[in-house]
């Protein structure tokens, strides 16, 4: 089976004062496959609050936190052989729905040429699911739902931009209950045109 499929994103921010700014993004994912009626949508949205807590001459330090959640559906064509040469097509529905909230805090130095911005998230998400077998004829197929377990995931990272050459050299650490992850990066800007 081959799925093809898009994906629209929209973020927008809203700078209520000098310190406190409100963020908010969303997107829609579909996927369609050639085989088996499947069908795919994905929905996230998140909306932020920044505050500056504090600045002076060289240093700023900032606070963020947020909520969202993502509502998944699925639906594909599964086939039943329930006599010879006999099929029952049935709908096999999916639905998922996921929570989250964030919390986390940054730090902006400056040190001549050079600016250091360490920062560090906290996420915690949980959430539930469901699914369902529809007859195309008259058989009864299970059906059920649960919860999705909670986990965590801490993210703890740096930017450390060099000015005269807008290059930067990011680093982070993201741990969750299932994997560690460690990712290094070098940055620059190709133009201000």
């Amino acid at each position: 089976m081959h799925a093809f499929g898009a994906m629209g994103f929209a973020t927008y921010q809203l700078c209520l004062s000098d310190s406190l700014a409100v963020n908010g993004s969303g997107a829609i994912l579909g996927m369609l496959g050639d085989k088996y009626n499947f069908l795919l949508t994905q929905v996230p949205v998140h909306a932020n609050l920044v505050f500056k807590a504090f600045e002076a001459d060289a240093t700023s330090y900032f606070l963020f936190g947020g909520a969202g959640g993502s509502v998944g559906l699925s639906s594909m064509t599964v086939g039943i052989p329930v006599a010879a040469n006999v099929t029952d097509d049935t709908t096999f529905d999916t639905l998922t729905l996921t929570g989250s909230a964030t919390f986390g805090g940054q730090c902006t130095i400056t040190l001549g040429k050079f600016v250091l911005s360490p920062f560090g998230i906290y996420t915690y998400t949980a959430g539930s699911y469901s699914y369902s077998q529809i007859s195309s004829m008259s058989y009864a197929y299970p059906s059920g739902s649960g919860s999705i377990h909670g986990y965590s995931t801490t993210v703890l990272g740096f930017d450390l931009l060099y000015k005269p050459l807008n290059v930067s050299l990011s680093s982070l650490f993201q741990n969750t209950d299932r994997y560690s992850l460690v990712s290094i990066a070098l940055k620059w800007i190709l133009s201000r045109g």
